[in-house]
């Protein structure tokens, strides 16, 4: 080998070593699209934070972390290249302790790695041929000595963003649910039947818990007049004058909310969520919504068709990943789930 080729060598290993080595997180979505959309940033003052479970094995050196362009929303025309103003910590931390609380989900000192810097959006605003890249890049200031023996924590802060606009490629756990069974046709308000659609969904939450949610919703109300919906064991009842039979017991009566978009009208109820145990597979209950509705001939109300809600058993065992959303000037998280951004890693 001659004295030109050994020269170059070490300055080639130095180009290599600087290009680093990536690890996706969660790595079944190293090549392949998540099921969900969501902001990089959401507004100044904003922040979320990921809890990676999935990483624990050899120890490494973190000098950064990339996102992709989410690639099943349209091109947004403002998700221009631009500069926003962002802070990133690092730390370690235990999957099975993740509340939302912020910093409690360090077990570890946080370690600032990028200390309030600037740092440029790229140009998503036309659509992209081909595999999309990770090409959203935060280079870290101080690099991130992982042990690779705790779950890491990301927390990304957005100091400075005028606006929303870059969508990241995202996934979340799908839940659990059984088609509901319809009964009866619904009154007509207006020209349409009035129209539930309610159901029941199991799923897991942190820190491995599962839940029942409740999601009513009814459509086609009449507007600006009061609504509720009624719970109970499957009981028909057919009552003179009214314009639908009433099947379900008279349980449990929630008000519902109105909102209005155009000359629809849809009622319905802040979504709830019950513990979730094994017993309660199978279990069914019935649901109606109701309205106050004076233009009808006889009795002044209008019910939908009914629907029997059975609850499902919990989905498979979700991926050993949470994220939280929130504000910087709050302690605690508006959001605590199972899944979040597709985070890469330089090490």
């Amino acid at each position: 080998m001659n004295l030109l080729a050994l020269s170059v060598l070490p300055l080639l290993a130095v180009s290599l070593s600087a290009q680093g080595a990536f690890l996706t997180s969660p790595t079944s979505l190293a090549s392949t699209s998540g099921n969900q959309a969501l902001a990089f940033s959401e507004g100044s003052g904003t922040r979320w934070q990921q809890i990676h479970g999935d990483l624990i094995g050899p120890a490494r050196l973190l000098r950064g972390l990339r996102l992709r362009r989410d690639e099943t929303v349209p091109a947004l025309s403002n998700a221009t290249s631009r500069q926003i103003t962002v802070e990133v910590l690092i730390g370690e931390g235990d999957l099975a302790l993740v509340g939302d609380d912020f910093a409690q989900n360090f077990r570890t000192p946080a370690q600032l790695v990028v200390p309030s810097t600037v740092i440029t959006l790229p140009d998503w605003s036309v659509p992209a041929g081909g595999p999309l890249s990770f090409d959203l890049d935060i280079p870290f200031a101080v690099p991130f000595a992982y042990s690779g023996a705790a779950a890491l924590v990301v927390e990304v802060r957005i100091v400075n963003d005028p606006r929303v606009s870059h969508l990241v490629d995202s996934y979340g756990e799908e839940g659990n649910s059984v088609t509901p069974i319809d009964l009866g046709t619904g009154c007509v308000t207006g020209f349409l039947p009035f129209l539930q659609d309610a159901s029941l969904t199991t799923r897991w939450v942190p820190s491995q818990r599962g839940e029942v949610v409740w999601d009513l919703r009814a459509l086609f109300a009449p507007v600006a007049l009061p609504g509720f919906f009624v719970i109970g064991n499957h009981n028909p009842v057919t009552v003179p004058g009214m314009c639908e039979t009433v099947f379900p017991t008279l349980d449990l009566v929630l008000p519902a909310d109105q909102f209005v978009s155009g000359p629809v009208a849809i009622n319905t109820v802040p979504r709830a969520s019950t513990p979730f145990s094994v017993g309660m597979i199978g279990m069914e209950v019935t649901v109606q919504s109701a309205a106050i509705d004076p233009s009808q001939p006889v009795m002044p109300y209008v019910m939908s068709q009914a629907q029997i809600l059975t609850v499902a058993p919990l989905p498979a065992q979700p991926l050993p990943i949470a994220s939280l959303r929130g504000s910087i000037g709050n302690a605690l998280a508006d959001e605590l789930v199972y899944g979040g951004r597709v985070l890469q890693f330089e090490f």
